[in-house]
């Protein structure tokens, strides 16, 4: 005796089929990605090599809350980082008299066509010409070079998403740099971090 599918039958597995592997990419088929990164380099001449204090901004959820990528930073040759209140809202404390690396990357799974993680970067403010954040530094370095990166991305179809990055060369005390704002075709996140 055989037993064989019928024509509707076969159509229905593969409808039904397709339809569970629809939403499943539709509910867990996009990965969000934040992620965040420092560099600091004090550069010092033949006197002496005293820690240099900087605060830098830190990211913020949309309602102005401390993300949660905040709370897993990996930090390379800082003696101190902490988050700590400023006049102008909570930044990143960082004492070091060494080049530091600090990187923080927080991924999740989304439904698909969601939105990008609303960051919002502590210690800035946006006008007419753009972002602008504030950076504080104390030290006695002949200088001291910053990069900071704060991203929000999406794996879906095309990586992508929006960051903000600074790169200067910081004076003594409170300065404002401006902020670069970019749009992202191809992940900054995962090229950095993976």
């Amino acid at each position: 005796m055989r037993i064989g599918l019928t024509r509707k039958q076969v159509v229905t597995t593969i409808l039904a089929i397709s339809l569970v592997i629809s939403l499943a990419v539709y509910y867990f088929g996009q990965e969000n990605v934040v992620c965040y990164h420092v560099c600091v380099n004090p550069v010092y001449g033949n006197g002496t090599r005293e820690p240099v204090t900087l605060y830098v901004p830190i990211v913020l959820t949309k309602d102005g809350k401390i993300h949660e990528i905040m709370t897993s930073l990996k930090v390379y040759n800082a003696s101190k980082v902490e988050i700590v209140d400023t006049k102008y809202g909570k930044a990143l404390k960082i004492v070091t008299n060494n080049y530091t690396v600090i990187k923080g990357y927080y991924a999740y799974r989304t439904r698909v066509f969601s939105n990008w993680d609303p960051i919002k970067p502590s210690l800035t403010y946006e006008d007419y010409l753009g972002y602008h954040g504030y950076i504080y530094l104390d030290g006695k370095a002949d200088y001291v070079n910053v990069s900071l990166a704060m991203c929000s991305e999406s794996t879906f179809i095309l990586e992508g998403g929006y960051c903000l990055f600074l790169d200067g060369t910081l004076k003594n005390g409170w300065n404002v740099y401006d902020l670069q704002e970019r749009y992202t075709h191809f992940s900054y996140c995962k090229r950095v971090f993976k």
